[in-house]
Order: C-alpha cells, then sequence, then structure tokens
C-alpha cells in the first residue's frame, strides 16, 4: 500500500473516526484504524464492535492495498505536521511509512486480517436534507436517557411518513417530540438510533450542507455510511403509545 493524501481531507476523516474508536480496550485491534487505497479514494474504517463508520476522501495511490495504523497516534502525528501532502507506505511486517515535507515517522500496524468484517451496508431508503436532521436531533437529544439498565430509551425514534417526519425520545420523565414537514417518496419507516451514533451525525451534520442517506440500521452521513452492528433498538411500540395523542392507554414508565 502506498499512497498520498492531503493533510485538511485526511484530518477531517479521522477526527470522524475518533467517536468511534475503542481506546480502552482488550481487543487492540479495535484501537486502529483501517486503511484502504483504491483507484482514487482512501476508505478510513472504525470499529468498536458496537458501532461502525466507514468514511473515504481522495487520495493518490501508487499501490493499492490495505493496512492498520493506531488511530489515536495517527490524529495527534497528522495535527503536528504542516499543510503539505501526506504519503503513506506499508513496510514490511506492518509497519507504515508516514513523510511530510522534510519529516520522516514510523508507526507499528497491525494484519489488516484481524480487523472486524463489517457487514454490508443496505441500501439507502431516502435522502434527508442535512439542515433539517440537524435540527430534529439538536431538539430531541437532550431528552435521552443515559440509564445502561434502560436499553429501549437509549436512543431516539425517527418515523418517515410521505409527508413529514418525525422523531422523539424520552428518559421516563420528560419526552421531546419534533415533527416537520417534508415530502417522501411514498414510504413510511420508522427506526430507533442510538444516542451515540445519533451525536455521531450531528457532529457531522453541523458543518456541510449535504444529502444525508437513510435507512434502516444506517445513520450518518457524509460521504459515510455508518451503522450499529447489534440489531435495532426495540422499543418502538413504547414509543408510539406516548406519541399517540387519541390513545386512552396509560404507559407506566
Amino acid at each position: 500500500m502506498e499512497f498520498s493524501v492531503k493533510k485538511f481531507d485526511l484530518l477531517e476523516e479521522l477526527q470522524l473516526t475518533q467517536g468511534v474508536v475503542e481506546r480502552k480496550t482488550t481487543i487492540p485491534i479495535l484501537s486502529n484504524l483501517l486503511f484502504e487505497a483504491k483507484g482514487n479514494r482512501l476508505t478510513i474504517t472504525a470499529t468498536d464492535l458496537e458501532l461502525s463508520i466507514r468514511t473515504s476522501c481522495e487520495a493518490k495511490v501508487k499501490k493499492e492495498d490495505a493496512g492498520t495504523i493506531p488511530a489515536k497516534k495517527l490524529l495527534e502525528l497528522v495535527r503536528l505536521l504542516p499543510e503539505e501532502e501526506i504519503r503513506f507506505k506499508l513496510l514490511e511486517n506492518y509497519w507504515i511509512h508516514v513523510t511530510c515535507d522534510r519529516r520522516n515517522y514510523k508507526l507499528v500496524g497491525m494484519s489488516k486480517e484481524n480487523f472486524p468484517a463489517l457487514p454490508q451496508f443496505p441500501h439507502a431508503l431516502v435522502k434527508i436534507p442535512a439542515k433539517l436532521l440537524a435540527d430534529l436531533i439538536a431538539k430531541t437529544t437532550f431528552a435521552i436517557s443515559l440509564e445502561e439498565s434502560r436499553y429501549t430509551l437509549n436512543g431516539a425514534l425517527m418515523v418517515l411518513k410521505p409527508g413529514s417526519i418525525t422523531m422523539v425520545a424520552t428518559d421516563g420523565h420528560r419526552l421531546a417530540m419534533v415533527e416537520r414537514d417534508h415530502k417522501f417518496a411514498n414510504l413510511s419507516p420508522s427506526c430507533c438510533s442510538s444516542a451515540r451514533s445519533i451525536r455521531l451525525c450531528y457532529i457531522d451534520l453541523s458543518n456541510p450542507p449535504h444529502l444525508p442517506d437513510i435507512s434502516n440500521n444506517v445513520g450518518p452521513v457524509k460521504h459515510i455510511l455508518e451503522q450499529t452492528s447489534t440489531p435495532t433498538l426495540k422499543g418502538s411500540s413504547l414509543y408510539r403509545l406516548l406519541m399517540e395523542p387519541t390513545s386512552t392507554t396509560k404507559a407506566r414508565l
């Protein structure tokens, strides 16, 4: 593997993956990023076995291959480098040679075969304007439960209808629900997303004006697809009870 990439492009992608990389782990490979150089793109993957993210940026690829690099050390190194093109080369025994301007560094990686295989990302169901999705997240995340014992409340429910989009969250004491008008192509799916994936999505949505792809088990977002490796959070029926204004059923939380 041998490629070069602009510092600005690489740093932007590395900062996004830091929310997923596992630092305190008994599985060393989870503290590494998987770099895949192919065509004119560099793809970076991070996972903690619960949350996974894959992002990419433009790169000049001289030799296609893949390798892993320690996430935290690489981020600290890239921040200190000048605004020049950074060159990477995979050496023997999984060492990575990093060159920028007159600076030379070596980082020890691990075998790419040890990196967990991620499932295929599902086909996107709908496109949502980034500004709209960021607004929904900002108005509901404060109500997400922080208690790990209440697993079904550790996220937010998003309901898509042909003419509207709704997001709702609760911790059992307070409830936040936001509904906005937006036309979709004749579909009405709903899904629960974990608090971590929602916050990671919001960090990215706060910047560029793009249209993120949303599908079940898929969240953010950039030229990125993020997914939870655990099953979709259950609890949609509880949220619907709380959202239904005409329901006579009482839910005790």
